[in-house]
């Protein structure tokens, strides 16, 4: 009677323990595939605290929750004197487009502070959005790598236009306001 008692202990231990083994095989797969996800968004704020989504599927950037035809996002640097010109010529875009078009600055500083992003606006008349988080240097590495040719010490500012999350255009460097409008006149047609 007690070998029986034991060898039961036995097997129901070595059952609850290997369903256990098993849930925890199920949260790991879980957790693993959450992150696999969770690595595709960027969660970035704003200025006014308002919270953007930029989704990665198959290197096409996706600005979430928005009803802008483009979305231009500028990678640029608070120090970088082309970054600071070019800062109120895309406030000037935002101002002609506010519904079609969407820009975003996206600094490509290591932990850039809201204050800093508030000076540079100020001083710059950087009016557009201007977003910030712990993962704004990573996304624009991402986003630089779709540009074909451009090494991994890419140069700024740059100017990526997305058309349903498709690069449609970029520019290299301080474009020329009229190239711009240009471009952006033929893609909203």
């Amino acid at each position: 009677m007690i070998k029986k008692i034991a060898l039961s202990s036995i097997f129901t231990v070595g059952i609850l323990l290997q369903g256990c083994s098993h849930s925890k095989h199920n949260d790991n797969k879980q957790a693993q595939e959450n992150s696999l996800i969770a690595s595709n968004q960027y969660v970035l704020k704003s200025l006014n605290n308002q919270t953007y989504t930029i989704v990665n599927q198959a290197n096409q950037y996706q600005l979430q929750n928005t009803k802008a035809k483009l979305v231009i996002i500028d990678l640029f640097a608070t120090w970088c004197p082309p970054c600071r010109a070019e800062a109120s010529r895309l406030a000037e875009i935002q101002a002609l487009y506010p519904k079609a078009i969407k820009v975003i600055g996206l600094s490509v500083q290591r932990d850039i502070t809201p204050s800093k992003l508030k000076l540079f606006r100020q001083n710059y008349g950087a009016t557009y959005t201007l977003l910030y988080s712990n993962k704004n240097q990573e996304l624009a590495s991402m986003i630089a790598q779709t540009i074909p040719n451009l090494p991994a010490n890419f140069p700024i500012p740059l100017m990526a236009i997305y058309k349903n999350g498709v690069l449609v255009k970029y520019f290299i460097g301080a474009a020329p306001q009229e190239m711009v409008l240009g471009t952006i006149k033929t893609l909203l047609k």
